[in-house]
């Protein structure tokens, strides 16, 4: 947070649940579909980069920090 202290927020797994179908279904994800994770895992919008692929059965596509930080690099992923 802007405080410099970390924040823990509870999130209920049907909660979670009911996100990640939400957004698999607007704008739509499918198991033949990729998504490119680029953002830390401790960073809130992991959760829809990383489980929201496995979930579906698609397939997640993790960028390192070299590729996060090279434009040309993260097209070529």
């Amino acid at each position: 947070g802007s405080t410099g202290q970390p924040k823990g927020v509870a999130v209920s797994q049907a909660s979670l649940a009911w996100l990640l179908q939400a957004l698999a279904e607007r704008p739509g994800l499918h198991a033949e579909d990729r998504v490119l994770a680029t953002t830390t895992a401790s960073f809130d919008i992991a959760i829809v980069e990383l489980l929201m692929p496995l979930a579906l059965g698609a397939r997640c596509v993790i960028a390192d920090e070299a590729q996060v930080r090279d434009p040309s690099a993260l097209w070529r992923l």
